[in-house]
């Protein structure tokens, strides 16, 4: 699967991030990631970010896409 891979900041950069995702699309959340969110849609709602957070986002939408959400690591900001 190819993905790109964002650093948003802030909500805002999130919802930037999946603007054109489908809504129902899935999230899948990495360990230790706090943050309550099932689908895009969730994401889109949030008002907060945890610190340093990585969106990996597929390249080519399919049924079986998913969103992955992990902790960043410090090298990859």
């Amino acid at each position: 699967m190819n993905i790109s891979r964002f650093h948003p900041l802030t909500p805002e950069g999130l919802r930037v991030t999946v603007a054109s995702l489908p809504s129902s699309m899935p999230v899948q959340l990495g360990e230790g990631v706090e943050v309550a969110a099932e689908t895009v849609a969730d994401l889109r709602v949030l008002t907060e970010l945890p610190h340093r957070i990585e969106v990996m986002v597929p390249f080519h939408i399919e049924a079986d896409s998913i969103v992955i959400v992990n902790r960043a690591s410090p090298e990859n900001e």
